[in-house]
């Protein structure tokens, strides 16, 4: 192999090209999470990204929709009022004791100490340790 010659001018191989061009990664645009929709039509029409999922919330109702669609681009929307549409509640069970019964107990305790405070006051009164 001869030496090389720092002040004379290397040709690359044959074939090499040492041009690259800049490859700006591609990055998928975020889309919005919420978004108003009039009615239930417009939210089932409304375009969504496969792989995401929106919020559209109808300004017609007092509902929402959450409208998803998968990397192939399938596409589901469920309804929402404050609980989801379509699924049913577990029953509540009896945990708590009746409110009103508490209440009620509280009431008749408060009063029994009122009657008594206005006893001593009048007997205080009687006896004109307090005068009004």
């Amino acid at each position: 192999m001869p030496p090389i010659n720092p002040y004379q001018y290397q040709y690359p191989p044959v074939g090499y090209s040492s041009f690259q061009p800049y490859q700006q990664p591609l990055v998928q645009a975020p889309q919005q999470n919420d978004v108003y929709v009039h009615g239930e039509q417009a939210a089932q029409s409304y375009p969504i990204q496969p792989g995401s999922t929106l919020r559209l919330w109808d300004d017609t109702a007092d509902i929402f929709y959450m409208k998803t669609a998968d990397q192939a681009g399938n596409v589901t929307i469920r309804t929402f009022d404050y609980t989801e549409r379509g699924t049913t509640q577990p029953a509540q069970t009896q945990q708590q004791p009746d409110f009103q019964e508490a209440i009620d107990k509280l009431d008749e305790k408060f009063q029994r100490q009122i009657n008594r405070l206005n006893s001593i006051i009048g007997n205080l009164r009687k006896d004109g340790v307090i005068n009004g």
